[in-house]
């Protein structure tokens, strides 16, 4: 039942016993020093770990807040774009037709041209055509004045 009984121990004093004990006492008293040392290191250590946990949590918990705020800015980015693309189908659109304009003004303008060059030449040839009249009437006058003289 006890290890210290036997015959050996049962002849010895009290304090031949606590003689005996004395060394052991001191050897566990030694061990329970090193092993709260050790404890208080763990201690240590996981109150340590726990802080780095939790700034890690509160680095992690930022982390997938501004995750979020991207990923919203990206989708606005992406309706935006897609927007933009319709816009730009709109102006390629828009573009085609003012080049259409652009040519028949152009067309138009051309043709327009051509009008103005046959009416300076109309206008040329009236002016021909005026002066030869008032040549003409020259020619009309005198011989109505000689006519009136000879009636008179």
């Amino acid at each position: 039942m006890y290890p210290f009984r036997n015959s050996v121990t049962s002849c010895m004093t009290a304090d031949q016993r606590l003689d005996q004990l004395e060394p052991l006492l001191s050897e566990a008293m030694t061990i329970l020093d090193r092993h709260t040392a050790q404890f208080k290191q763990l201690t240590n250590a996981v109150s340590q770990l726990a802080a780095f946990a939790t700034q890690q949590s509160d680095n992690i918990a930022f982390l997938l807040r501004e995750h979020i705020l991207i990923k919203t800015d990206v989708a606005t980015l992406k309706t935006d774009v897609a927007t933009l693309k319709t816009d730009v189908t709109a102006l390629k659109s828009d573009v085609a037709t003012l080049k259409t304009d652009v040519a028949t003004l152009k067309t138009d303008v051309t043709t327009l041209r051509t009008d103005v060059a046959t009416l300076k030449t109309d206008v040329t040839t009236l002016k021909n055509d005026v002066a030869e009249l008032k040549q003409g009437m020259l020619h009309v006058d005198s011989k109505l004045d000689l006519i009136l003289s000879k009636l008179t």
